[in-house]
């Protein structure tokens, strides 16, 4: 699976470079196929702040991800 935004993918690669049949010319899982990460924490910021979501623009600084890791 494969994520864009306004017709761009990640390091501003047009999302044309993913068609139905031709497949992912970039952006392969490829280089990651050993392993990239062995345990990931996901930490609810928006919940810590009491708000539904964050903003785009809105930094998450490392003292709102030690109160997260606090609370959760």
């Amino acid at each position: 699976s494969h994520y864009s935004w306004d017709g761009t993918l990640y390091n501003g690669k047009p999302a044309s470079m993913i068609t139905s049949r031709e497949g992912a010319q970039t952006h392969s899982i490829e280089p990651a196929s050993d392993g990239i990460v062995s345990r990931g924490v996901l930490l609810d910021i928006a919940r810590v702040r009491g708000v539904p979501w964050l903003a785009a623009d809105d930094p998450v600084m490392p003292e709102d991800l030690e109160k997260a890791e606090r609370l959760q």
